[in-house]
């Protein structure tokens, strides 16, 4: 008999020891002051429970002058004491979206060329749109007198050229000037291509106001 109580004994200190040596650890690893939401209350996520205690006197924040921090007692599994900690209440920012989202879209007077590209045709790489001196930045207006005023109508209408000549009339800083182009046939798409990358229309969305 006396020899269980002994090992209870022992076997309850070494317990005790494990516990106590596990919260001068926290009090050791844990801050001493925490900023929690306003009518909130403080949890520690650590791996063992801490129960957060209010204790019964305030002390002076550092934060302002006229706010006062309330401390609170950590204690493991809400029994062990572990260290006092301030707690300061903070108010959350709060945003209130307002105003009206709204859509817009531009259609230009033509199609823009944004890019260049070179073609892959039997005798080799070429970029009929440069070969002609259209630049990027130009606005293409009409295809041999047809009024160009999407890109599917530019590719339609460099398409049906078959390769022959066309003359393409663009707009350039201002002015209205014509160029001559040779459609390239692309074996990849098969179809006469020009070469170019082309913009006709822009879009986008309005920024919704808050507060």
């Amino acid at each position: 008999m006396i020899r269980w109580i002994k090992c209870t004994a022992a076997l309850g200190a070494a317990v005790l020891l494990q516990l106590y040596g596990t919260a001068a650890y926290y009090a050791w690893q844990l801050p001493d002051s925490y900023y929690v939401q306003t009518g909130s209350r403080l949890e520690v996520d650590t791996a063992l429970h801490i129960a957060a205690v209010p204790t019964a006197h305030t002390v002076q924040a550092a934060v302002t002058a006229s706010s006062a921090a309330d401390t609170t007692s950590l204690r493991l599994f809400g029994i062990i004491p572990i260290k006092d900690v301030e707690i300061q209440e903070i108010d959350t920012p709060m945003l209130v979206p307002c105003g009206e989202p709204f859509g817009i879209k531009l259609r230009m007077d033509g199609a823009m060329v944004v890019g260049m590209e070179r073609i892959e045709t039997a005798s080799g790489q070429r970029c009929p749109a440069q070969e002609a001196g259209i630049q990027t930045g130009d606005l293409i207006q009409s295809v041999d007198g047809t009024a160009i005023d999407s890109n599917q109508s530019l590719q339609e209408a460099i398409a049906e050229s078959d390769g022959t000549p066309v003359t393409v009339t663009l707009t350039r800083s201002g002015e209205t000037c014509t160029v001559t182009l040779t459609p390239a046939y692309a074996a990849d798409d098969n179809r006469y291509e020009a070469g170019i990358w082309v913009r006709d229309s822009s879009a986008g969305i309005g920024t919704i106001t808050f507060y």
